[in-house]
C-alpha cells in the first residue's frame, strides 16, 4: 500500500468534519464524548423520574392518609351521636358524690358504656365528663383496669386547653382534628352532649380511639409507597441508561446527516431532527408517564379493595335471596312462616324470631311461628297481643316497623319471661295488598343492631312473606271452592246401585288428591 499523502483530487466529495482546517483528521474519540452525554442523560433522566415518582408518592400518601383519617374521624363522630342517645340524662345528674361511685345508678350507667366500648373494635376509653368554671371532671369510666380508671369527681387536668371552650358551648357531636396526648396515651377524641329530660347539657360523653391503630393503618401505607419508590430508583437509571443510547444512536446519524449536508442533501438532517430525537424521546417519556400512572391507578385499586369492607351485605343479600326462594317455592302457609323465622334468626345471628297473624275480627295477633324453645312453648300456650298494644300490636295498627334499639327505653313494648336475654327488638308489619295481615318480630342480644339499612331489607322480607302467605291463603281458598263445585256437579248425576257407593267427602282430603273411583262404583251405571 502507498504511504504517501492522498492526492486532494482524490478526496470524497463529502467533507470529513473530524478534520481540522490543515486536512489532517483530529484524534478526536467520538465514543468517549458520546458516553460523556449518555451519563449525562442517563443521570438526568434518572433525576427527573425519581423527583416525579417521589412527588407522586408523596402526593399519594398524604392524601390517602387524610382520606383515611376522615373516615375514621366521621366513624368516630357518627359512633360518639349514636352512644350519647344510650345514656339516661337524668339517671347521670344524680350523681353528683364520689361516695356514689359503685351505686346502682352508676353502675347501670357504667353498664352501658362498656357496651358502648365492646361494641367499637377500636375503642379504648368511653367516659363522661361534667365540665363547668373552667375545668372538666370526671363522672363515670368504663375502664376495667384500675390503674387507667377516672373515678367520679377527678379533674381532667390534662385536658386539650383548646378543646375545654369547645366542650363547655357544645351542642353536637364533635371530633377534634389532631391527635392528643396526655397521661393516659395518645388519643383521637370524640364528643357528644348528653342531655337531661329538661333540654339542658347534662354531661359530655367521650370516645377515644388509639393513635397507635390509626398510624399502624398509615404505616402500611407509607410502607407501600416507600417500596414503589424504591424499585423505581434502579428501574429509572436502567431507563435513562436505556433511553440515552437510542438518543445518542441517532445523534450519530444526525451527524453522518450533518455531514452528507455538506454535499447538498439537507433532507436527511431535517428528518431526523424531527424523528429520531425530539420524537423517540417524547414517546420515551410518554410511556414512562403512563407507566406510572398505572401503578399508582392499580396501587389505589389494592388500597381501595383492602379498605373495602362488604361482607355485612353480602350477609343480608344471601338471606334475603333464600327467604325470597322460600317464598316463591312452599305453597304451605304453616311450613312457610315456620322456614321464614327459621331463616331469619339463623342467617342474622337473632336471638328470638316470632310471626303473629291478624284474626278475622282483626282485635288480635296470633302466634304462628317462633324460633327455639321460647317460641314452641308460647305456641304451646296460645301467645297472642291484642292490635294496638305492645310493639307488635302498634305495628299492625299503624302498618309502620317500630325499632327499640334499647328495649328498656321503649314505653310500649311487651316484655316476656321466655325472653329474658332480648337487649334490642324490632316489629315490622306484614303488608299485602293495601292490608295488614300480621307482625313479624326480631329480637337480639346486642343493642342498637336495627340500624335504618337492616330495617330496610326485613321491612322487605316481611312484605314478601306478607305476599306469599296471602297467595296461600288464596290458592287454599280457591281449592276449597273448586271441591265445592265437583261436590255439586257429583250430586247431580244418577246412580244405579248408589248405596254401595262411598260417600262424598264434606272437606277436601288432606293429601289434595281424591280417586274418582271411591266417587263412583265400579258396578254404577254411568248416564251417558
Amino acid at each position: 500500500m502507498n504511504n504517501s499523502e492522498p492526492n486532494p483530487g482524490d478526496r470524497p466529495m463529502v467533507t470529513d468534519l473530524s478534520m481540522d482546517a490543515a486536512g489532517d483528521r483530529r484524534d478526536a474519540a467520538p465514543g468517549r464524548s458520546s458516553m460523556s452525554l449518555q451519563a449525562r442523560l442517563t443521570l438526568s433522566f434518572a433525576l427527573v423520574v425519581i423527583v416525579a415518582v417521589g412527588l407522586v408518592t408523596l402526593i399519594f400518601y398524604l392524601v390517602v392518609r387524610q382520606q383515611l383519617r376522615q373516615d375514621i374521624k366521621d366513624l368516630l363522630l357518627d359512633a360518639v351521636a349514636i352512644a350519647s342517645l344510650q345514656i339516661d340524662g337524668d339517671l347521670h345528674a344524680t350523681l353528683l358524690d364520689p361516695s356514689q361511685e359503685g351505686g346502682p345508678e352508676y353502675t347501670q350507667i357504667r353498664q352501658v358504656m362498656q357496651s358502648i366500648r365492646d361494641a367499637g373494635q377500636d375503642f379504648r376509653f368511653v367516659y363522661t365528663m361534667r365540665v363547668g368554671a373552667g375545668q372538666a371532671v370526671f363522672v363515670v369510666d368504663a375502664e376495667d383496669n384500675p390503674d387507667d380508671i377516672s373515678h367520679l369527681g377527678d379533674v381532667y387536668d390534662d385536658i386539650n386547653p383548646e378543646l375545654l371552650p369547645r366542650l363547655s358551648r357544645i351542642t353536637g357531636p364533635i371530633v377534634e382534628e389532631e391527635f392528643y396526648t396526655d397521661q393516659w396515651g395518645t388519643f383521637l377524641s370524640g364528643y357528644a352532649p348528653v342531655y337531661a329530660s329538661d333540654g339542658r347539657v347534662e354531661c359530655v360523653l367521650g370516645i377515644d380511639i388509639l393513635a397507635d391503630d390509626v398510624l399502624a393503618q398509615e404505616r402500611q401505607i407509607l410502607s407501600i409507597a416507600l417500596l414503589i419508590f424504591a424499585f423505581m430508583i434502579p428501574a429509572s437509571f436502567l431507563l435513562g441508561w436505556v433511553l440515552s443510547v437510542m438518543i445518542t444512536g441517532p445523534m450519530r446519524e444526525l451527524i453522518e446527516g450533518a455531514q452528507r449536508i455538506t454535499g447538498g442533501d439537507f433532507t436527511g438532517r431535517l428528518a431526523v431532527r424531527a424523528r429520531d430525537e425530539f420524537g423517540l424521546l417524547a414517546e420515551v417519556l410518554n410511556a414512562l408517564s403512563d407507566r406510572v400512572r398505572q401503578d399508582i391507578l392499580n396501587l389505589e385499586t389494592r388500597v381501595a379493595d383492602r379498605t373495602r369492607e362488604m361482607d355485612q351485605r353480602s350477609t343480608y343479600l344471601r338471606a334475603a335471596g333464600e327467604v325470597g326462594y322460600a317464598v316463591t317455592s312452599i305453597l304451605n302457609a304453616d311450613r312457610l312462616i315456620q322456614q321464614v323465622v327459621d331463616l331469619i334468626r339463623e342467617r342474622f345471628s337473632l336471638y328470638y324470631v316470632g310471626l303473629f297473624m291478624v284474626d278475622a275480627a282483626n282485635e288480635w295477633a296470633d302466634l304462628r311461628a317462633g324460633t327455639g324453645e321460647a317460641g314452641k312453648k308460647m305456641l304451646a300456650q296460645g301467645h297472642r297481643i291484642k292490635v294496638g298494644e305492645g310493639m307488635v300490636g302498634w305495628a299492625v295498627l299503624n302498618s309502620q316497623a317500630r325499632v327499640a334499639l334499647e328495649v328498656e327505653q321503649d314505653a310500649v313494648r311487651l316484655a316476656t319471661s321466655d325472653l329474658p336475654d332480648t337487649r334490642s327488638e324490632a316489629a315490622l308489619p306484614l303488608r299485602s295488598r293495601g292490608r295488614v295481615i300480621g307482625a313479624l318480630t326480631v329480637q337480639s342480644t346486642h343493642p342498637g343492631i336495627f340500624d335504618a339499612e337492616f330495617i330496610s331489607l326485613l321491612q322487605t322480607m316481611a312484605d314478601q312473606v306478607a305476599v306469599a302467605l296471602d297467595n296461600a291463603n288464596l290458592f287454599a281458598e280457591s281449592e276449597d271452592e273448586c271441591f265445592e263445585q265437583i261436590k255439586k256437579l257429583v250430586s247431580y248425576i244418577p246412580w244405579n246401585n248408589a248405596k254401595t257407593a262411598e260417600p262424598f267427602p264434606s272437606k277436601p282430603p288432606k293429601s289434595k288428591e281424591y280417586k274418582l273411583s271411591s266417587i263412583f262404583p265400579k258396578d254404577a251405571k254411568k248416564p251417558y
